[in-house]
């Protein structure tokens, strides 16, 4: 009985262990990424200026407070600082999709793309504090039928993770056609690069990635092929994503859509 008692208290000595190892990391992990995930909108809320107090000795001192009041809002509204997702916008970062080719193989479907993919400032000064981007391409093939729902003939993905490691300062690209676990093992194909700039220019090429069997795509002007291209934050560390699913900065993604013909697949 006392043996009992004793690994009892053993174990729940462990249980209280992990449960305080994993809240500690749990607030590091907030208070580390926590600069990131606010950016420069707590700034703007902290330089705003106060309300102005209205006078209550008669309605002329009150009409002119209130006039002075707006005049000075509408100045300190010309002259506030640009929120986060106007300066990305007027950065030109977010993702497009310049071209899409498609060609007829042996015995696939072979898709070549090229896009515009620049990094809001946020983005990239988490990826630059060793925060993975995890990004995400996908091509559904779909045969339109007017009496019912369209039919999916095939559907690929291809996901890539980009990191920084601190140790070799260089920057580390993985691609596979399965999803890349937290370590970026499993069956990938890597690359590494000196600078963020090269490793994205290879984000922003697609060459000959199979996306269909050849067999299975007529291209008579009934299928559509619907390509897309985004960066996944629901991959991001979790701590992470608490602050981010809802910012512009983060919603990086483009899509396209268009009918398979012959002409199309040369």
């Amino acid at each position: 009985m006392p043996c009992c008692k004793k690994a009892g208290k053993v174990e729940a000595v462990k249980v209280l262990r992990q449960g305080l190892f994993w809240w500690l990391v749990f607030v590091a992990s907030l208070a580390l990424m926590g600069g990131l995930i606010t950016g420069p909108a707590t700034a703007w809320a902290a330089d705003a200026p106060a309300p102005n107090s209205t006078n209550s000795s008669g309605a002329s001192n009150a009409s002119s407070a209130s006039n002075a009041s707006s005049a000075s809002n509408t100045s300190n509204a010309n002259s506030a600082p640009p929120s986060a997702s106007s300066a990305a916008a007027s950065s030109g970062a977010g993702i497009e999709i310049n071209e899409v080719r498609l060609e007829r193989g042996d015995d696939q479907i072979l898709l070549s793309a090229t896009l515009r993919l620049e990094l809001p400032p946020l983005v990239k000064e988490a990826a630059e504090k060793g925060i993975p981007l995890y990004f995400v391409a996908e091509a559904n093939v779909l045969k339109k039928r007017w009496y019912w729902y369209d039919k999916q003939v095939s559907a690929a993905h291809r996901y890539y993770r980009l990191a920084f490691q601190p140790l070799t300062r260089r920057w580390r690209l993985q691609v596979s056609n399965t999803p890349i676990n937290y370590s970026g093992l499993g069956m990938t194909l890597g690359q590494s690069f000196d600078d963020l700039d090269a490793a994205l220019a290879s984000v922003r090429r697609i060459a000959n990635w199979k996306i269909a069997p050849s067999k299975d795509v007529a291209a008579d002007g009934k299928e559509e092929l619907d390509f897309s291209f985004k960066l996944d934050v629901s991959q991001l560390p979790r701590p992470f994503q608490f602050g981010v699913s809802d910012r512009a900065d983060w919603n990086l993604s483009a899509s396209q859509t268009g009918l398979l013909t012959q002409e199309l697949l040369r």
